[in-house]
């Protein structure tokens, strides 16, 4: 008789008591014992793994050190350019003013030295002009005097000359007091 035929009459042959027979594995439990194996077969191969990425960091750790520096030294030139641009801007600017000025002063007809000329020879020796424009139209004059009245006398003398349509003073600053030496600021417009 087969091993088959005394199973199907339900006749055991297992002499042993129940606690030492074998017993048989259920996949389960076969998949978690394979599982645990698996597992840790591959905990060498998961350290080898976290060993290389911590190497990585790190390279790539001393890496970034210089270049966060060129960075930094980047941003610096960078905030020097933009503060050189404002500069050249600005130089710019005064260049395309300063142009306008030399084209109204030399261009045909405008006499403006002669006329500058004749203006401060007008004014009382006093007055001191620290600066003037002229626009060919209008003269405008700075500086200052030791009174008001000066200042009012030259700005009556510049309209009594006939060179000029109108004179006005359009600022007037009185500076010191009683125990100081005065001293006027002002603003002259004479307009031809």
């Amino acid at each position: 008789m087969t091993d088959r035929t005394w199973r199907g009459s339900g006749i055991d042959l297992n002499l042993l008591p129940v606690q030492y027979r074998p017993r048989g594995m259920p996949w389960l439990g076969v998949s978690l014992v394979l599982l645990l194996l698996l597992t840790l077969a591959s905990l060498p191969l998961l350290w080898s793994f976290q060993a290389q990425v911590d190497a990585d960091v790190s390279r790539l750790q001393r890496e970034l050190g210089p270049l966060q520096e060129r960075l930094r030294q980047v941003r610096v030139a960078a905030e020097e350019n933009r503060k050189l641009r404002e500069e050249i801007d600005k130089t710019q600017a005064l260049v395309k003013s300063l142009e306008a000025e030399h084209r109204a002063l030399v261009r045909p007809g405008a006499v403006w030295t002669d006329l500058l000329t004749r203006a401060l020879a007008t004014l009382a020796p006093e007055i001191k002009v620290s600066s003037f424009s002229y626009n060919g139209k209008q003269l405008t004059l700075q500086g200052e005097a030791g009174s008001a009245m000066v200042v009012l006398q030259g700005a009556k003398a510049l309209q009594g000359t006939g060179q000029f349509s109108r004179v006005s003073v359009t600022s007037l600053a009185v500076a010191g007091g009683e125990r100081e030496p005065q001293k006027v600021t002002f603003t002259i417009i004479a307009e031809k």
